[in-house]
C-alpha cells in the first residue's frame, strides 16, 4: 500500500471526528490535528492543511505549504482520494489574487503574481537598454 493510500485509509477512519469537531474544545482540536498532520508529513514532510468551518459539506484544503518539491504530493494524494460526500476537497491554500509590475531602470523589470492559490512566482527580465 503506498503512502497516499494509507492517509485516506487512516481519514475515512477519523473522518466523522474530523468532520464534527468543535475549534472550541482545544485539547481535541489539538490532538486530532496533530495526528492529521503526521499522516500528512508519511505523504511528505512538507504537506500542510486548513479544515474550513463546519457546515454540511466541509472544506479540507490540502497545500505544499509553499514549497515546490511538495506539489506532485499534493496532487497525487488529492487525486486518490476515495468519495467523501461530507468534503469539498481543494488543492493549496485559496489566496487574494494580486499582481504588482516595478519597473527598474537600466532596463530590468520585476513582475511578482500571487495567482488564485498560496503560490507565487517572481520573474526577472532584462531589456535591452538603448541609447
Amino acid at each position: 500500500m503506498n503512502a497516499e493510500q494509507e492517509f485516506w485509509d487512516w481519514f475515512v477512519g477519523h473522518e466523522a471526528e474530523l468532520f464534527d469537531l468543535d475549534p472550541r474544545q482545544g485539547d481535541q482540536r489539538e490532538k486530532i490535528f496533530d495526528e492529521l498532520a503526521a499522516q500528512l508529513s508519511k505523504v511528505h514532510r512538507e504537506l500542510s492543511f486548513e479544515l474550513g468551518p463546519n457546515s454540511a459539506r466541509r472544506e479540507f484544503v490540502i497545500s505544499g505549504s509553499g514549497i515546490r518539491d511538495a506539489f506532485p504530493s499534493v496532487t497525487s494524494l488529492v487525486a486518490a482520494a476515495p468519495t467523501l460526500p461530507r468534503w469539498n476537497l481543494q488543492l493549496f491554500v485559496p489566496g487574494d489574487p494580486l499582481s504588482m509590475s516595478w519597473n527598474i531602470k537600466a532596463g530590468a523589470s520585476i513582475r511578482r503574481t500571487f495567482s488564485s492559490l498560496f503560490v507565487f512566482s517572481l520573474q526577472v527580465t532584462r531589456k535591452a537598454m538603448r541609447p
